[in-house]
């Protein structure tokens, strides 16, 4: 299993701005796993670390939320929220994954 991100997304995850992600569905992963950095279908040898999974309303997200989705403002969230999903309702629980960046893992530390 892996975690999907849009391309531009990537150096921010990198760079410890981006350590958190939301989405509609509850992925297949669980708390303390590793799991490897993908764009599309193609892995990118990198790994994060999920901390914690959580649900959390879309009307309910703070400065703080939005600073670890490595956003600047909830109208640029919700913009892209929409851009991905194609709609914005502030009552809709989504699912929300935050992560650390580690960065390549050895062999050993891959297994899931």
């Amino acid at each position: 299993m892996a975690l999907s991100f849009k391309r531009r997304y990537i150096n921010l995850i990198v760079l410890g701005e981006k350590t958190a992600t939301r989405r509609m569905k509850r992925p297949w992963l669980r708390e303390g796993g590793l799991y490897p950095i993908r764009v599309g279908f193609h892995n990118l040898g990198e790994y994060i670390r999920v901390k914690k999974i959580y649900r959390q309303r879309l009307g309910e997200l703070t400065e703080e939320d939005l600073a670890k989705e490595g956003m600047n403002s909830l109208e640029e969230f919700k913009e892209e929220w929409r851009r991905i999903y194609g709609f914005w309702d502030d009552g809709f629980t989504a699912w929300v994954i935050e992560f650390e960046y580690v960065g390549r893992a050895p062999e050993e530390d891959r297994k899931i």
